[in-house]
């Protein structure tokens, strides 16, 4: 049906949309009533015709959109009143069922050296693709498109700041991730003694927080497994942050204990080289004034013949 275009709505009743109810007079107007369903889809995530900032109502069909996404999501709309409901253009509901995104990773292998790890895990719910790789790290991707042009292709960047390519096949969408990866430090003085240092994005929407509603209890309830997930992200992220510092710390010890060693051990060769260069002048200094006392022997001969002559 379609939403009513009378002045007054002239039917009273309390519409119940997911557990949540308003109450609708008969002296309602059109923009009163459209105001109380808007307040009430808000307050369980539902989008009420919204296309951009518009909301349309007069006149036309009411197009309810759970905020939620997966397969299970359902919308359930109830009154006593069925006359209101048809003012309301909600008697009779056309139930689009919506799909979970599916999604299949490429592995690596001998010849794809840029694969995901055989032990990487792929979740879906709804248009959120949750992707687990080695050491926990996770990439999530939003699919917001509704629709896309054959092999067309477009430049974004993910939660986690690296650079993604959009393309499809068909009806595939190709999601491929460029080769930035993680912090690397050189830790030891061997080859390939290397610690990789990856962080995730901590971001409110990354944590799932912008999906909390403290509006209803059922709301309320959902929200708590969504705080939980994001403390848990943290904590995980907090211990990692805590084995890198460990481990820098112990290489940072190191390198003092070995910059000591190495300055002992040039003092200690500094001190071998002063001692032979000592023994070596002291040498050659006795060999000098050895010289010299025999050169003065020699010279003394002569006189001493000279003076037996003259003698």
């Amino acid at each position: 049906g379609t939403f009513f275009t009378d002045d007054k709505i002239q039917e009273a009743g309390r519409l119940n949309i997911n557990g949540e109810e308003i109450e609708i007079h008969a002296e309602d107007t059109s923009d009163q009533v459209f105001a109380k369903l808007r307040e009430l889809c808000e307050r369980v995530d539902i989008d009420i015709n919204k296309d951009g900032d518009n909301l349309n109502k007069d006149g036309d069909k009411l197009k309810l959109q759970t905020q939620a996404t997966g397969s299970d999501q359902k919308i359930e709309i109830k009154s006593s009143n069925t006359t209101l409901l048809q003012k309301l253009g909600l008697d009779t509901v056309e139930e689009v069922k919506a799909k979970d995104a599916k999604i299949t990773l490429v592995y690596k292998d001998d010849t794809n050296k840029d694969g995901f790890e055989k032990t990487a895990t792929v979740t879906t719910r709804g248009n959120r693709v949750e992707i687990t790789d080695k050491n926990n790290q996770r990439i999530y991707v939003d699919l917001q498109y509704t629709q896309y042009t054959k092999n067309k292709e477009g430049n974004l960047i993910d939660k986690e700041g690296k650079e993604v390519t959009l393309g499809d096949d068909d009806k595939n969408i190709v999601i491929t991730v460029s080769k930035a990866g993680p912090l690397q430090l050189h830790v030891g003085p061997n080859e390939d003694m290397q610690v990789e240092i990856q962080i995730q994005s901590l971001t409110a929407e990354a944590l799932g927080l912008d999906r909390v509603n403290m509006r209803t209890a059922a709301g309320a309830s959902k929200s708590i497994g969504i705080l939980d997930n994001a403390i848990n992200e943290i904590s995980a992220l907090r211990s990692k942050l805590g084995a890198y510092q460990n481990r820098l710390e112990h290489t940072i010890n190191n390198l003092d204990v070995t910059g000591e060693n190495t300055t002992a051990a040039l003092s200690r060769i500094q001190d071998a080289d002063m001692a032979m260069e000592m023994s070596e002048f002291t040498q050659k200094s006795i060999l000098s004034q050895a010289g010299v006392a025999m050169l003065a022997q020699a010279n003394q001969r002569p006189q001493a013949i000279l003076q037996l002559l003259q003698g």
